[in-house]
């Protein structure tokens, strides 16, 4: 039988990455249209993959983002 585990999003919502990263989503939509985070649409969706997310945090960790 198929066992079914709780995987983690590939992406996530622009509100929801505002909130993991603990800014407000007007910064986080400044961020995307700026370049420094990418992001995609799908419908009428805009996405952040979770892995573009972690490497911003990385940056942003480091300096190298202001």
């Amino acid at each position: 039988m198929f066992e079914q585990t709780k995987a983690e999003p590939l992406a996530i919502g622009v509100d929801e990455a505002a909130l993991i990263v603990g800014i407000g989503r007007t910064r986080m939509f400044q961020m995307i249209a700026k370049g420094v985070i990418p992001a995609f649409k799908i419908g009428r969706s805009r996405l952040i993959r979770m892995a573009d997310l972690r490497a911003f945090v990385d940056r942003a960790a480091r300096g190298e983002v202001r």
